[in-house]
């Protein structure tokens, strides 16, 4: 059995604060399943735009349409959790800090 790397999607930065809202499983061979979290009214309204805008919130969740685009906020490489891509030696894929690699501990939130 090969290699399995868990990523995640999330509201913002703080486990006690901000939400899973994807979860995904990637496999060394590049197989990818993702199961998409249906958030509360709370969770959206503590939602960090910046971090909905970079994991694709908006575009993506069936949700997205209930929060509000961020208006000249682009990510940019070196913002908090946004990478050039993949790392060169495996490891998660995801986009932000709180996103789980292949060793990682728990995520502060029980599924």
């Amino acid at each position: 059995m090969g290699e399995v790397y868990i990523d995640t999607e999330t509201t913002g930065l703080d486990p006690t604060k901000h939400a899973i809202w994807e979860v995904g499983l990637i496999t060394a061979k590049g197989d990818e399943k993702s199961w998409m979290v249906e958030l509360t009214n709370q969770e959206l309204a503590d939602a960090d735009p910046f971090a909905l805008q970079i994991g694709g919130f908006h575009k993506r969740h069936p949700q997205g349409f209930m929060v509000e685009v961020p208006v000249n906020q682009s990510p940019r490489v070196g913002d908090a959790g946004v990478s050039r891509g993949l790392p060169e030696s495996g490891g998660s894929r995801g986009s932000s800090e709180t996103d789980l690699g292949p060793s990682s501990g728990g995520c502060g939130r029980e599924l």
